[in-house]
């Protein structure tokens, strides 16, 4: 079932947060600066393909290189030669294909990760300075339809690490599905953040400038202070609040409960 409302937990006291609030603007994180490192990182496997998979795999692979080779005036029979010989010792074959596959992860994946919870313990600890920080709520149905991003899809959790063959083809059915695999698939242990993750890609590398996008104000649908915000942060973030018009609650405890709940602060 679709969220109505996805949640992002910041720290008041990092800039590149407050930007969230001030600027309307969101930044899609590289790979690579993810605290998960198995996040985007489930590789295809080469020890699953078969004698004849290997074959083919090889050839298909020298024949994308065959129009180059020609170019060039190079023998196509040795552009072959070197895909085998390269199988030939199955462990640095697959660093070399993780290292292709995550490199390209890292410069043209741009993920902005979210969370269909406003109300976790933990994640209040890890992402918003033990509950000191605060949480952006953005309506989900305008976040996908805006094409600010590619869609967004939840994230699924398993005891298993996925097995993924490889294929040398890059565009039918499987090789989307496995894609997909790739970046929306994490541990079971993280299932308690509950991850709702909006990701695009680029046929370039992206800079840090180019992982920013603005959103308009009423794409923000609520704002939760941490239960230990500071007096001076939260006279800030209530300004800015205010201003925009933008619902704002208080993060409390339940009494006698390991429970948060919250109290809307009025104009």
């Amino acid at each position: 079932m679709e969220p109505k409302i996805v949640y992002k937990y910041r720290d008041w006291e990092k800039p590149s947060h407050q930007r969230i609030l001030i600027n309307n603007q969101l930044y899609l994180s590289s790979p690579k600066d993810f605290n998960d490192p198995f996040d985007c990182r489930i590789n295809h496997n080469f020890t699953l393909l078969s004698t004849k998979e290997e074959d083919d795999y090889i050839t298909t692979l020298a024949i994308r290189q065959f129009p180059e080779a020609e170019k060039r005036g190079i023998d196509y029979g040795p552009v072959i030669k070197d895909f085998e010989n390269r199988f030939k010792n199955k462990s640095e074959f697959q660093k070399y294909a993780d290292t292709l596959l995550f490199t390209h992860q890292d410069k043209n994946y741009a993920i902005f990760s979210c969370s269909k919870r406003w109300n976790s313990i933990l994640m209040w600890s890890h992402y918003s300075a033990n509950h000191t920080g605060f949480c952006v709520g953005f309506w989900y149905h305008k976040m996908f339809d805006s094409h600010l991003f590619g869609k967004g899809a939840l994230v699924k959790y398993d005891t298993n690490f996925p097995k993924i063959k490889p294929r040398p083809a890059q565009n039918d059915k499987q090789s989307i599905i496995d894609s997909f695999i790739e970046t929306h698939t994490k541990s079971k242990e993280w299932q308690y953040e509950k991850e709702y993750r909006f990701m695009t890609t680029s046929p370039i590398e992206l800079s840090a400038k180019n992982r920013i996008v603005h959103v308009p104000d009423d794409y923000i649908a609520e704002v939760i202070l941490g239960m230990l915000i500071s007096d001076n942060d939260k006279k800030k973030i209530t300004e800015i609040c205010h201003t925009k018009n933008i619902p704002l609650f208080q993060a409390k405890k339940v009494d006698f409960k390991f429970k948060i709940t919250r109290e809307l602060i009025k104009n």
